[in-house]
């Protein structure tokens, strides 16, 4: 295995409120002919074999999935990818970038809460979500998925409809723990508003102590979080989850 992590654009073209554009608000791609010629010569040169995309939304263009897939197939590439929910995802295309190298891809999930996913301006709806993961598990292709807590609309109630959906489902291999809370970075919405709120008092201070977490979900207290840590905990050791989540992997790459 040698491997080449690269970009094949830049920024994302949604605006999540807590999302921080580490390179910038304006989306954009580099052709697929343009970044091929640079993976050509790591190949070449290197004999690399496998790329690990760091972009923060591989694409958001169908054709530009199948031309990228394709000349990764032509030369026996294998990727990974960041991904996002579209209705676009279907059985074909899934099954097709499989086919052309892709071993792993990562969602974005964030919460099967429809108030959640409005509140953080997500663009996408649980039902979306759901299908997404039922296709890419039909497919047979490696992915992941990531949960966030603590948007400021969210309630012990919101955040149970995620646990709850996320128990029913280990084969979906879709990551959970309620330590994973929404970190207020300068530049984001959620940030902006926690300045405005008085939730953060010195603004220099807070940089300088690495963005610590801070609860800007009013309706949320300590107690809240552990008690859902306390229900994740008991559906982990569920024998059920255990068991369908043990099999994950030969069901995936089987």
């Amino acid at each position: 295995l040698s491997m080449a992590t690269m970009s094949s654009s830049r920024a994302c073209p949604f605006s999540c409120t807590f999302c921080f554009h580490t390179s910038g608000t304006t989306y954009r791609q580099r052709s697929v002919g343009n970044f091929f010629k640079e993976i050509e010569f790591l190949v070449d040169t290197y004999g690399v074999n496998t790329i690990d995309l760091c972009d923060e939304l591989f694409s958001v263009d169908r054709s530009r999935m199948r031309a990228f897939a394709e000349r990764a197939k032509r030369l026996n590439l294998k990727w990974t990818c960041l991904m996002r929910v579209y209705p676009m995802l279907d059985l074909e295309l899934l099954r097709y970038l499989k086919e052309c190298g892709l071993i792993f891809m990562n969602f974005g999930l964030e919460s099967t809460s429809d108030a959640i996913l409005k509140s953080m301006q997500k663009k996408i709806t649980s039902e979306q979500i759901k299908k997404a993961l039922q296709v890419a598990h039909e497919a047979r292709v490696n992915f992941g998925g990531n949960f966030l807590f603590g948007d400021p609309e969210e309630t012990v109630g919101t955040a149970m409809e995620t646990v709850q959906w996320w128990a029913s489902h280990p084969e979906l291999n879709t990551n959970l723990g309620i330590g994973t809370r929404i970190i207020t970075y300068p530049g984001t919405d959620v940030y902006t508003r926690a300045v405005a709120k008085g939730l953060i008092h010195n603004e220099v201070k807070f940089l300088e102590e690495g963005c610590p977490v801070i609860n800007i979900a009013p309706r949320m207290d300590e107690g809240d979080y552990k008690y859902l840590l306390f229900k994740l905990y008991l559906y982990k050791r569920s024998p059920r989850y255990v068991a369908l989540g043990s099999c994950v992997a030969s069901k995936v790459t089987g």
